[in-house]
């Protein structure tokens, strides 16, 4: 199944950059370029059974929607995302009306060089706003969240950052969460 999801995600990117995706299993190709870049022993976490699906409780016009992705999404005077052999577990908060020259991206698992010409298409910030604007939402919130996408210590990320991110979108009321692997 997670095979399956990232396949469709890697075709959804390619779509709206306008670029045509490499053939062949995509799982299989983010390994092998991970391995030969970052890790050598890498394999994917797989768990056993997928989340539970939780619909929101009121109207989408009506919630509040922050953004948490995996491209690597960082502001310009923020501490990078770490390339160690672990990876890096941590988060970077990115306010909802930063500016598209504000932001950085810095990530082992993919090209970043098509992301950076249309940052929307791995962090869909601006599109989230328009939306919000367009009433399809209730709103953007004040704040959205990136983390890197490989973090080899999963009971930090876990334990330690999804705790904390979960703290922050209970602060901030938020309805819905929009993930966006990358």
């Amino acid at each position: 199944m997670l095979h399956q999801v990232l396949g469709w995600v890697h075709q959804l990117r390619h779509r709206i950059a306008g670029t045509a995706p490499p053939e062949g299993d995509f799982a299989a190709l983010e390994r092998d370029f991970i391995r030969k870049t970052v890790c050598p022993g890498f394999e994917w976490v797989e768990r056993a059974s997928p989340s539970p699906l939780i619909l929101p409780e009121k109207p989408l016009e009506d919630c509040r929607v922050a953004l948490v992705s995996t491209a690597g999404i960082y502001l310009k005077g923020q501490r990078p995302f770490s390339f160690g052999l672990q990876g890096d577990a941590s988060f970077r908060v990115v306010p909802a009306d930063v500016e598209a020259s504000e932001l950085r991206v810095r990530h082992p698992g993919y090209d970043v060089s098509r992301a950076r010409k249309n940052l929307n298409c791995v962090f869909p910030w601006q599109h989230l706003s328009a939306l919000g604007r367009e009433r399809r939402i209730g709103g953007s919130a004040r704040r959205h969240y990136s983390f890197m996408g490989f973090a080899l210590n999963t009971d930090e990320l876990e334990q330690e950052s999804i705790a904390e991110l979960a703290q922050l979108l209970v602060a901030d009321q938020v309805d819905f969460t929009l993930l966006c692997p990358a």
